[in-house]
Parts: structure tokens; sequence; C-alpha cells
């Protein structure tokens, strides 16, 4: 868990599925500003920079069945 008081918290949870794959998941809340044009430009960025943290973690390359992670 991240937690930045009166201004953010960011909470990962590793998940198992019924078929016994495993998720990741991650429930973040920020704070908005109270003026629309400067809440717009951090959801923005939090939408760019999740899409960089889910793009670098799924990149990740798992081996395939039989060989060894390099």
């Amino acid at each position: 868990m991240v937690d930045l008081p009166g201004h953010a918290r960011a909470v990962l949870v590793r998940v198992r599925a019924s078929d016994g794959r495993e998720h990741a998941e991650i429930r973040v809340r920020v704070a908005l500003a109270d003026v629309d044009p400067a809440a717009r430009r951090q959801l923005g960025t939090l939408l760019a920079d999740l899409r960089d943290l889910v793009t670098r973690a799924a990149a990740v390359r798992r081996p395939r069945p039989g060989r060894k992670a390099a």
C-alpha cells in the first residue's frame, strides 16, 4: 500500500482466478484539484502513467512451458 494522507492512496492485491492464473489488482484514489482544467490535467497524467505502468508490467516475459526463465 502507498498512502499519502490527504492526497492519494494505492493498494495492490495479488489474486488467483478460478483457472489458477494470478493477477494484480490495483486500486488508486487521488484527490483532484478543485478547478476543472487542473483536474483534467491530473486525470490525463494518471491515465498516461497507468498506461506506461501496465505496459511495462505486461511486457515481462513469462517462460514458455518446458523452458527456464531468462
